[in-house]
């Protein structure tokens, strides 16, 4: 995926190379980005995961889901990947020293996707997955976010991040039928790089990507890639123990407000360093990134189970998205905001298709419900034109309950908090400007129990 070729040439004919106007970039293979995390064995920072803030309904246990990490490996053999009340550890390869598909042939005596290098991959799934485990001293509140089964994929070598495995991970995510890649990723190229472009074609296949907006301790000058992607999601992160908003490196991509959402930093969590021992503090938009990719398992588990919809990353985005903790018409610098997974609500999702008219789609909201959620996202390439689709939500007296209108950004969000009037309120799309006709628009509307 990204349409990648991986070629070796000499520094004079990169310049020419990119003259060629079929050329939509050049990124050298190795940028050196480490994993984006901040990692820490002193406990001044560190807080338990507190899962349950994030297990609304049950453990996550998907049948027929997937995830997959692109990150520097996973130590299996932690005793949190032992323990009970955990998910499960599923297929695994080394894309970074693996042949296309990844494997290790011909043999190569380095291939390792056991987290032997960074000491990062071991930790992140720990936040998806991790049980609790009393061997390592974890505690019930540090168990993992769900109970979904996680793939896992090293796209590092021991010089940093490897745009080629990541190219080639995207593609066994597909042959895996990965439902989510978690993009341990904080590359600092263009929306247009290959790491970015595959992004993109994992959504035409149905997969979605929840990727790190990357550390502000690294040379990054915006969103990181594939982070940055017109169909990814992008999570910036705040501390969990000051609230305070930490490492994330916010900005416009073409207009597109990154990070998209916010999630927790600054845990403790697994270390790699032997299969009991844990990290003081796992900090940056990696742990973010973690606490972000179990929360999409577990709401692609409720969307499957009570709206039957499965590989629609556009359905998943807008419940993320409504989830955050801003208001109306969110934004710069931190997305809709933090994110917090609802319980005790009522929800509706679909899409419609957008043209030259506004379109309603009407919510029969019933009564003792309040804090009303509505968020929109659309798909774009990232070679279309910005189509700017505009959302007003109207409660059952026909009065604006919000107008969400940014001109640049692919989602747009509307909040009301308090007890909610009985009714039909309308969700109004608003064809600002389409310079592309009939956009597929998706939407999720939350409305929480009394």
């Amino acid at each position: 995926m990204g349409n990648a070729i991986v070629m070796t040439l000499p520094d004079a004919a990169v310049a020419q190379l990119a003259t060629d106007p079929n050329v939509v970039s050049i990124v050298p293979r190795y940028d050196g980005s480490p994993p984006p995390a901040t990692i820490s064995n002193g406990t001044s920072l560190a807080t338990g995961m507190n899962s349950d803030f994030w297990r609304p309904w049950n453990d996550g246990s998907m049948q027929f889901f997937y995830l997959v990490t692109l990150d520097t490996g996973i130590r299996s053999s932690h005793t949190v990947f032992t323990a009970g009340d955990r998910g499960t550890l599923g297929l695994h390869l080394d894309c970074s020293r693996g042949n296309n598909d990844c494997a290790n042939s011909p043999v190569n005596p380095a291939y390792n996707d056991q987290d032997a290098n960074w000491n990062h991959g071991t930790a992140v799934a720990n936040i998806i997955l991790g049980g609790n485990s009393t061997t390592a001293g974890f505690g019930l509140p540090l168990r993992g976010v769900s109970k979904a089964e996680l793939d896992y994929l090293n796209v590092y070598s021991t010089s940093g991040a490897d745009v080629a495995a990541v190219s080639k991970a995207y593609k066994m995510a597909g042959v895996w039928g990965d439902d989510i890649v978690v993009g341990e990723l904080q590359f600092g190229f263009p929306d247009n790089s290959v790491p970015s472009l595959a992004a993109d074609d994992a959504y035409d296949q149905g997969i979605a990507t929840v990727a790190a907006c990357g550390n502000n301790d690294t040379p990054l000058t915006g969103p990181a890639s594939p982070g940055n992607a017109h169909k990814a999601i992008s999570i910036g992160d705040y501390n969990a123990v000051t609230g305070a908003v930490s490492f994330q490196v916010p900005g416009l991509v073409d207009g597109r407000i990154k990070p998209d959402l916010q999630a927790p930093s600054s845990v403790e969590a697994a270390s790699s360093a032997s299969n009991t021992v844990k990290h003081g503090s796992f900090g940056g938009t990696s742990a973010a990134t973690a606490f972000a990719g179990g929360a999409a398992a577990l709401m692609y588990e409720w969307y499957s189970s009570a709206f039957g919809i499965t590989n629609k990353p556009g359905n998943l985005y807008t419940a993320l998205l409504a989830q955050g903790d801003g208001g109306t018409m969110p934004g710069h610098p931190n997305g809709t905001g933090k994110l917090k997974m609802e319980s005790g609500s009522h929800w509706w999702t679909g899409s419609i298709t957008l043209g030259a008219a506004a379109l309603d789609v009407s919510i029969p909201v019933p009564a003792a419900r309040k804090n009303l959620k509505v968020a929109i996202w659309w798909p774009e390439k990232q070679s279309d034109l910005h189509n700017d689709v505009d959302l007003k939500v109207l409660d059952p007296a026909g009065i604006t309950v919000g107008d969400s209108f940014w001109a640049g950004s692919v989602w747009e969000k509307v909040a009301q908090n308090g007890n909610l009037a009985a009714g039909t309120y309308k969700v109004r799309f608003i064809p600002y400007s389409l310079p592309r006709p009939n956009q597929v628009v998706y939407y999720t509307v939350i409305a929480s129990y009394q």
